[in-house]
């Protein structure tokens, strides 16, 4: 009878240990269905952005961790109509305030905002505990079989939610496209944390330097 309620107690944990604080299923950005909040224009180019893009998709890790780093995924709409092609990243530079904005590469920012496939080993712990078997005689690991198999459910689903935030960060990435004149293009920048401070625009800023 003991053996049996341990064995029920230990159905029980796996099934609960499974479901409960599970890794977040990471949820895509549909970034040209967005409504955008912010806008800013210059020179003929306009940029609509959007912060809470990670928060709103229902990506709440995420959306902690850009909290906890001071790293910030920004959903951006471009359109051109300067007359000319431009390439986001060379052309136009983002100002929060005064303050010309800082973008953070996407495999840094990447590697800010994954979801800790650490904090699963915890369950390895399990791996102490041993019970008898029916013939009373021997012992077996019933700990071990539990905590590694929800470690490594639960580490390989970890990676593979990470894995489509990464590639969606390389798919929506601007900084080697070229937007026509005429055209909207749309993305996600990395940029440090602004505080939510209205950004605004200075479009082809280097071509009115001062040689």
């Amino acid at each position: 009878m003991k053996q049996l309620l341990l064995k029920i107690c230990f159905a029980f944990l796996t099934a609960s240990s499974l479901w409960s604080c599970a890794p977040e299923i990471y949820t895509p950005l549909y970034i040209e269905n967005t409504k955008y909040l912010g806008k800013a224009e210059d020179r003929g180019v306009t940029m609509e952005y959007e912060y809470n893009i990670l928060q709103e998709a229902g990506n709440h890790e995420y959306a902690s961790r850009e909290k906890k780093t001071g790293t910030r995924v920004v959903a951006i709409k471009v359109t051109n109509n300067s007359g000319v092609p431009i390439n986001f990243y060379q052309d136009i530079n983002i100002y929060a305030g005064s303050r010309k904005v800082t973008f953070i590469d996407k495999d840094v920012a990447y590697k800010k905002l994954r979801q800790k496939s650490r904090k699963h080993l915890w369950y390895l712990l399990l791996s102490l505990i041993w019970i008898p078997t029916d013939n009373g005689n021997d012992l077996f690991p019933l700990g071990a079989v539990v905590g590694g198999g929800i470690t490594v459910y639960r580490v390989t689903r970890t990676r593979a939610q990470n894995g489509k935030f990464r590639r969606e960060l390389y798919v929506r990435d601007l900084s080697r496209r070229e937007i026509k004149d005429g055209k909207t293009a749309y993305g996600l920048i990395c940029i440090r944390d602004t505080r939510f401070v209205p950004l605004s625009i200075k479009a082809f800023e280097a071509d009115y330097l001062p040689d």
